[in-house]
């Protein structure tokens, strides 16, 4: 199977952070489902309802995520400012069920914070 590296920021920051820690794919502003193959790995910042698409469609989801003080919202935001966010990637899965079933929502969450990860092929350090 050809895993293909997609990397999902409208950011420029988000997208330097990503090349600095050794993460090279195809850089896009916005993700089209349709595009996705089983094995395709995504890291980005998606909704919920993009990510319960990619589990069904057998890609990998890795969550760019970063705790954001309200004085930096709604700014773009460099590479080291991310750095002091506690930036971060973790792999998350989600399952969506209707209403008929008892559990809405489940999300796997699994945190690789400072492991090594090959599974982007390339053994980059995953901060």
């Amino acid at each position: 199977m050809n895993k293909r590296i997609w990397l999902v920021s409208r950011h420029p920051g988000a997208q330097t952070w990503l090349n600095q820690q050794g993460f090279q794919g195809q850089q896009i502003a916005h993700l089209d489902i349709d595009a996705i193959a089983a094995g395709d790995i995504i890291i980005g910042s998606l909704p919920i309802h993009m990510v319960v698409a990619l589990t069904l469609k057998s890609a990998e989801y890795w969550h760019l995520s970063m705790t954001i003080p309200e004085c930096w919202r709604g700014t773009e935001l460099t590479p080291e400012q991310m750095q002091l966010c506690q930036i971060k990637l973790q792999k998350i899965t989600a399952q969506a069920e209707d209403c008929s079933g008892t559990l809405i929502l489940a999300t796997a969450l699994k945190s690789n914070q400072n492991l090594r990860s090959d599974s982007f092929g390339l053994n980059a350090v995953v901060n």
